[in-house]
């Protein structure tokens, strides 16, 4: 095997060796030279087929290398893949994704091309099992934003997670993801990769979105479940507390309370005449109403019990 590649893949997994076969799949199919990149897949203490699963890809994907993360953690992973990886440029890119074709020619173009050390793209929604009658396009989390071509992100804009692509030197250089964030085994939890984005642009570093490096994003069968949409809002709200996005003086905490019962109320009387309507459904008002009212319960819950 080479010694250095112009591009590392990464994908960190924990038992999902079903859906990591189709990500390894997609890989398979690249227009890029199989020389200008490799593929690390970091398994995170998978006790399922994982590890049998991805050395069977061996041969079939270029330059594949699998390796045992034994500390429990997305970010824990995530920091030794980079670690592990041979190029200067890395990809992350989730196990439930299927690469598009063009992928890593799309993004060593954008890395010639441009001045950016971190750029993401697009996820696509990748509809594998059924989608309920409820279920709207708009509840995944694509990362359209209204740019054309490769552009700075502003404000509370950031690259998404499943696909993004980092400079080493300086993923190193703020000693990558934070390892308290992220997802550990089935716990949800989230902004480790906000974090660090965070921390990049407070130094200056600005951070790309490119609309035409994209995947498909996996809408997994717990995400079709209404109690996803309240699971996952309140781990964003709790997380928010954990990367320090929060203002814990009792104050805040109040003001945040007031605003999540008020956008209730509001919500309440803008969603609920829309029931009467062909395509609005029950789960669509639950969603609607109490969703964000959950991320600030997770804020507000979490704040006070770290105090």
């Amino acid at each position: 095997m080479k010694d250095t590649f112009k591009l590392s893949i990464l994908i960190c997994t924990y038992n999902r060796c079903d859906i990591l076969a189709e990500c390894l799949e997609s890989l398979t199919k690249q227009t890029a030279l199989s020389d200008d990149f490799e593929v690390i897949v970091v398994n995170n203490n998978s006790f399922d087929q994982t590890q049998e699963i991805a050395e069977n890809f061996i041969g079939k994907v270029p330059n594949l290398r699998v390796v045992i993360e034994i500390q429990q953690g997305l970010s824990y992973a995530r920091n030794r893949a980079y670690e592990e990886a041979k190029a200067d440029w890395v990809l992350y890119l989730d196990d439930d994704a299927l690469a598009s074709e063009n992928l890593v020619e799309r993004a060593l173009w954008t890395i010639e091309h441009h001045d950016f050390k971190m750029f993401g793209g697009v996820a696509l929604p990748w509809y594998k099992y059924p989608k309920p009658h409820w279920y709207k396009d708009k509840y995944v989390a694509t990362n359209q934003l209204p740019y054309k071509s490769v552009s700075k992100i502003h404000g509370n804009q950031f690259a998404i997670g499943c696909i993004m692509v980092i400079h080493k030197a300086t993923l190193a250089q703020y000693r990558g993801f934070d390892v308290r964030l992220g997802m550990i085994g089935n716990k949800i939890a989230y902004n480790e990769e906000v974090e660090l984005q965070k921390r990049l642009r407070a130094d200056g570093i600005p951070i790309a979105h490119d609309p035409e490096l994209f995947i498909q994003h996996l809408v997994a069968p717990y995400k079709l479940d209404v109690d996803w949409f309240f699971k996952s809002a309140f781990a964003l709200g709790r997380d928010n507390v954990d990367s320090k996005n929060v203002n814990k003086n009792p104050f805040n905490l109040l003001l945040i309370s007031l605003i999540a019962f008020g956008m209730m109320l509001v919500h309440l009387v803008i969603y609920t005449p829309r029931l009467l309507q062909k395509n609005y459904y029950i789960e669509n008002w639950l969603i609607d109403v109490f969703k964000k009212v959950a991320k600030r319960v997770g804020t507000v819950y979490t704040a006070l019990l770290k105090k």
